[in-house]
């Protein structure tokens, strides 16, 4: 089977299961009764052959049917979105935050948050305490509206000096496990559609503020950092910014700074400027984070050039 061939019968699964689970209980028929034929034993033929049901959903598995109904599933909810708000752009940014962690999304939101048009409208749900006491938000800021969790995940729109913040009320049937989809999402569509900040909730003035540490200069003029994230290529991003930087000591190992990857040799640990201004330690065709064991909160040491 062609690598298209497999991709149309996945794509078959998800759009006819019910049509693709007859034909697999067929299939799985036939081959019961053409072991009967040759044995002569129809129950020890059903025997040899085994659990149905388990070979059914072992099927369904291999057919990659959970995550492709999955994106169907939020497909269907972002049309159902788009319909209660026509004429709205929707930009899907990222899956690629770790589960549950605020600060890589943090990070991440800082990158681009203030790239977009102004009156641009950022829906954030990175939300472990999802159901718990922690505030629900909607932030105007620098001219473009956020709606999030109150959990520090929004931190670089509160930081403007202009920055406005509500808080958003949680109706008591919303899903205690899902205000993504009951509180955030239509907040966010409100907005979208022309609501002014102040019709969402009551102002709030002392939001969740998460800063990125700052390093340390040491007696020698170097700079003593620490890791703050690693994403998804094992490139490992530090809190160290510097013009001028002759090398970086991290995990006992001293590593030259180049401007991209392809400076450097297969292999090769190195360092470079990342698209977020900070200094990331990366292996060329490699894992760093892997390579060296480091994790977040680590010690880096960045040494200036004379």
């Amino acid at each position: 089977m062609s690598w298209l061939d497999g991709v149309r019968h996945r794509l078959r699964t998800l759009i006819r299961p019910n049509t693709y689970d007859a034909e697999l209980q067929e299939e799985m028929q036939l081959h019961v009764e053409l072991e009967a034929m040759q044995h002569g034993d129809a129950w020890a033929a059903r025997r040899r052959f085994g659990n149905r049901t388990r070979y059914l959903e072992e099927s369904r598995r291999q057919t990659w049917l959970p995550l492709i109904d999955a994106v169907r599933q939020d497909v269907s909810y972002a049309l159902r979105s788009m319909r209660r708000s026509p004429g709205v752009a929707l930009l899907d940014m990222s899956h690629d935050v770790p589960a549950h962690d605020i600060e890589h999304a943090r990070l991440t939101l800082a990158r681009y948050w203030r790239r977009f048009p102004v009156g641009t409208v950022h829906l954030v749900v990175v939300d472990p305490g999802v159901g718990t006491s922690r505030a629900a938000i909607a932030v105007e800021s620098d001219g473009r509206f956020l709606v999030g969790p109150d959990n520090g995940v929004l931190s670089p729109a509160l930081f403007a000096l202009d920055a406005r913040v509500v808080a958003l009320p949680v109706d008591p049937h919303a899903s205690p496990t899902f205000h993504g989809r009951d509180v955030f999402a239509p907040a966010a569509a409100r907005v979208a559609c022309g609501e002014a900040l102040d019709q969402l909730g009551e102002p709030m003035h002392e939001p969740v503020r998460r800063r990125t540490p700052q390093p340390r200069r040491l007696a020698d003029g170097s700079l003593d950092g620490e890791v703050l994230t690693i994403d998804r290529f094992g490139n490992v991003m530090t809190n160290l910014v510097a013009r001028h930087a002759a090398f970086v000591r991290a995990a006992d190992q001293t590593v030259r700074v180049v401007r991209t990857y392809g400076d450097a040799s297969p292999g090769e640990l190195v360092a470079l400027v990342g698209s977020s201004g900070f200094i990331e330690l990366a292996v060329r065709d490699g894992n760093a984070a892997r390579q060296c064991r480091l994790e977040r909160g680590a010690r880096v040491v960045l040494f200036t050039a004379a």
